[in-house]
């Protein structure tokens, strides 16, 4: 499998652990904050404010490491969905949708480029040479 196409595959994976990751924490700090009150933020504010920074870092690093690999690495994504991600990145909600249309086009491009890697190593053996004319 070609290089761009590995790394492409690892931030479609960050992508899709930052997704899963954030919405946890946003259901999580909304069930267990202002619905039920089993988290007392009064309690202690200097240590939830330092829980808070470290979701944060972490989270916004996730996702950059992603989206760099992706942008960087995808062939198929095209300048088109890279802009439209980037202007909609700052829209809420609609961000959301964007990079879960971005993780797609990813992850469809990386099982299309294994299937035809696979298909090439089978081919190896039999020599089928894909340039016709020769």
């Amino acid at each position: 499998m070609p290089r761009n196409i590995r790394i492409c595959d690892i931030g479609t994976k960050i992508l899709e652990f930052f997704l899963v990751t954030s919405t946890a924490l946003v259901i999580s700090a909304i069930w267990f904050g202002p619905i039920t009150r089993k988290w007392d933020f009064l309690a202690n504010p200097a240590a939830w404010l330092a829980a808070g920074i470290a979701i944060f870092l972490i989270e916004f690093a996730l996702f950059w490491v992603g989206i760099i690999l992706v942008y960087t690495s995808s062939l198929q994504l095209g300048f088109k969905k890279r802009v439209i991600g980037a202007v909609c990145g700052w829209i809420p909600f609609i961000n959301l949708f964007m990079l879960v249309g971005i993780i797609r086009t990813c992850r469809e491009e990386v099982a299309l480029e294994r299937s035809l890697a696979l298909r090439d190593k089978k081919r190896a053996g039999q020599q089928i040479c894909v340039l016709s004319g020769f």
